[in-house]
């Protein structure tokens, strides 16, 4: 049986004596092994520390796994043993308001020690933000340097300083310490048995023998910042949980190599009105202005630039100008930045199709450089992440399978050519359900940049006399207004080249400016909900693999200029000449084009040069084990249609004979065997 003067002894000769602060933690003593009983310990230890000095006892409750009646400071029974339960209730002694890790204390300190324990916060642990919370108890004893008596029973041991609130305090304290450095930070779980050896080793504590006990007495202050110490120093000696251990693997990466950086960049492109359509009609208003967004991502001396246009495409000369003009004026590899349209037809020829206005394509250029160049300067750290779901409405695909084996394509919103008789269409071709979304943020968790990328036509606004990003452009206006300024949204295009907006309005229309407006809300409001979803990841790799490739030509596509040019003449509107694109294509016989794939971490970003059909994106993404592919359609170039080999079997208007009808048969596999190249060179790490 353990002897109360004894312990009294062990005490004083550990330096503790009147007037001090007193924190006394025995959970594995009971009546029957102290000689005198529990409350003749506490009268002896309050004597140890006078009438000046507080005796504070932890009277917590934190045990799991059960419903508990709301914590009451005068009722709720201590879960910390027989002696904290004895002490609470003694005269003159008061107990602060915590659900979890109360104290109760007697003292002249006793009252401002647990006065803020209600209202403590801001500490986050398992338990909360208030146990210990910035002005809890925990805070004031180690201000005041308070001394701690943990006493160790053959019950307890090694289970005490697991039990203990010492050791939560200091993990409590190492997690709020860590904050900001990763966007959760892991409570920082370790083999509690080894920190008290630690301490011992390096003389933070006093060891005694008292019967059948072991005391341990230590000031808190020292032993705390000794804990510390070692949590960042030395973390492993503490045999840390495996999360924590990956966690501290993180911060330590991030320490070495910086964070992921990022930035945005948004400019106005619209051109003035009166201007003409990429087709000769005239767009005599602006419904919605046109905008180049931009968003570079740098990892290390790794980076990559994403450039999406409100445009129907861009042509490569004018690819090839935007990057060696960036590259007059910024240190940034021109194979990395990607530079992709969301394929809206209510805006100018940007594509080389016959009505372009050298005038604002100069000034288009002049813009895309500045914007790239001021994200590309302008960067922050972050942090990124993407989901992908599949999409409700929208889409389907305007392949329509016909009885007798041929392909009918329904486009415009024609009556006499939407309206087929439904008895002789057995199906059509498939749909990409796939909603992909990015989410980067800055470290405070503000939102900086979003990037979705979804397979659907952006011709709802077709018919207005309006320039309009179209149902694109509305989603991003709309995402923009509510993740608030500065932030950029890119809705990048998939593989759409065979997909129309047609299962959320009639075949027919209307194709203006206030059904775009319509399914912009609808889909934003899916994009909005993936993104709100998206955990970000701390560590994000980056980086682009590129690959040149050469296509024939169609040689009745060839004969479409050589035996004269009456029938592009009616076809468009007056006015209409060979653009340089063309003239090019037709002196060389053969398309100059490339594929691209920019990697974020696990995400590949696969740039075709030209309106892919459905069927080739989802075979590319099915082909690619080692990541997830999203296909950003019309990147770094439009070269018209590019059909299966199955589509030119079939018929249909995407290998009609006319200006986008270019390509040959077997262009789409030579472009997908090069994609698996480029996704295999940035994976193979």
């Amino acid at each position: 049986m353990a002897r109360i003067a004894q312990l009294i002894d062990i005490l004083q000769g550990s330096g503790i004596d009147a007037g001090d602060v007193l924190v006394f933690e025995a959970p594995g003593l009971t009546p029957s092994n102290v000689e005198g009983g529990l409350e003749n310990l506490a009268i002896a230890l309050q004597a140890l520390v006078g009438p000046s000095g507080t005796l504070v006892v932890p009277t917590c409750t934190p045990a799991e796994g059960y419903p508990k009646p709301v914590f009451d400071p005068l009722q709720s029974p201590s879960e910390m043993g027989p002696f904290p339960e004895m002490f609470r209730a003694l005269q003159g002694v008061v107990r602060s308001h915590s659900p979890t890790h109360s104290v109760s204390a007697r003292g002249p300190s006793a009252d401002n020690l647990i006065a803020g324990h209600r209202t403590a916060a801001g500490r986050p642990t398992p338990w909360g933000g208030g146990p210990f919370g910035y002005g809890s108890p925990w805070d004031l004893l180690y201000e005041c340097n308070a001394w701690w008596v943990l006493v160790e029973t053959d019950e307890m041991s090694p289970d005490s300083w697991t039990q203990t609130p010492f050791t939560a305090y200091v993990q409590a304290l190492f997690a709020d310490r860590q904050r900001g450095l990763t966007k959760h930070t892991a409570f920082p779980r370790f083999n509690p048995a080894m920190l008290g050896r630690k301490l011992q080793q390096l003389g933070c504590l006093h060891r005694a023998v008292w019967g059948p006990n072991t005391v341990m007495a230590f000031q808190t202050r020292p032993a705390i910042d000794t804990a510390l110490a070692t949590l960042q120093d030395s973390p492993s000696s503490l045999e840390p949980a495996p999360e924590v251990s990956q966690w501290l693997a993180t911060v330590h990466y991030l320490k070495q190599h910086g964070y992921l950086q990022a930035g945005i960049a948004k400019k106005k492109i619209t051109p003035p009105v009166p201007c003409l359509r990429w087709e000769g009609k005239q767009l005599t208003g602006v419904y919605r202005d046109l905008y180049v967004r931009v968003v570079v991502l740098a990892h290390g001396s790794d980076k990559i630039a994403l450039v999406l246009c409100d445009l129907l495409g861009i042509s490569r000369e004018l690819v090839q100008r935007i990057r060696t003009e960036i590259q007059a004026r910024i240190d940034f590899p021109a194979g990395a930045i990607q530079i992709a349209c969301t394929h809206s037809h209510s805006t100018p020829d940007t594509v080389g199709s016959g009505f372009e206005d050298p005038v604002y394509l100069d000034s288009m250029v002049d813009t895309i450089v500045d914007a790239v160049c001021k994200a590309a300067i302008n960067t922050q750290p972050a942090r990124l992440g993407w989901d992908r779901i599949p999409i409700r409405g929208l889409a389907r695909n305007r392949r329509k399978k016909m009885t007798d084996g041929t392909v009918f394509t329904t486009r415009y919103g024609v009556p006499s050519t939407w309206r087929v008789a439904p008895e002789i269409i057995v199906g059509e071709g498939p749909t990409d359900p796939d909603l992909t979304a990015v989410r980067i943020e800055d470290l405070s968790g503000e939102v900086l940049a979003a990037v979705s990328n979804f397979a659907c036509h952006p011709s709802v606004a077709l018919m207005s006399p309006n320039i309009s990003g179209d149902f694109f452009g509305e989603a991003m206006a709309i995402l923009e207004e509510i993740m608030g300024d500065p932030s950029v949204v890119l809705c990048t295009n998939g593989a759409a080249a065979d997909v129309d907006p047609t299962a959320e309005m009639p075949c027919w229309g209307p194709r203006d400016d206030r059904m775009a407006r319509r399914l912009g809300r609808i889909f934003s409001a899916q994009v909005l909900e993936c993104l709100e979803r998206i955990e970000v990841q701390e560590i994000t790799p980056v980086g682009f693999a590129q690959e040149l490739v050469d296509l024939p030509v169609r040689p009745d596509w060839i004969q479409l200029f050589e035996s004269g040019q009456e029938r592009m003449q009616q076809e468009f509107s007056k006015g209409w000449q060979l653009s340089s694109v063309t003239k090019q294509i037709l002196r060389e016989r053969i398309i100059h084009t490339e594929v691209q794939a920019l990697r974020l971490n696990d995400l590949i970003l696969f740039g075709f040069p030209g309106e892919v059909f459905a069927e080739t994106g989802l075979q590319l993404k099915a082909k690619s084990q080692n990541c997830s592919v999203a296909v950003v359609e019309l990147a770094n170039d439009d070269i018209g249609y590019i059909p299966t080999a199955q589509a030119f079997l079939e018929g249909g208007y995407e290998v009609g004979q006319h200006l986008w009808g270019r390509i040959t048969p077997e262009a789409t596999d030579l472009l997908v065997a090069a994609g698996g190249r480029v996704i295999e060179r940035l994976t193979d790490d």
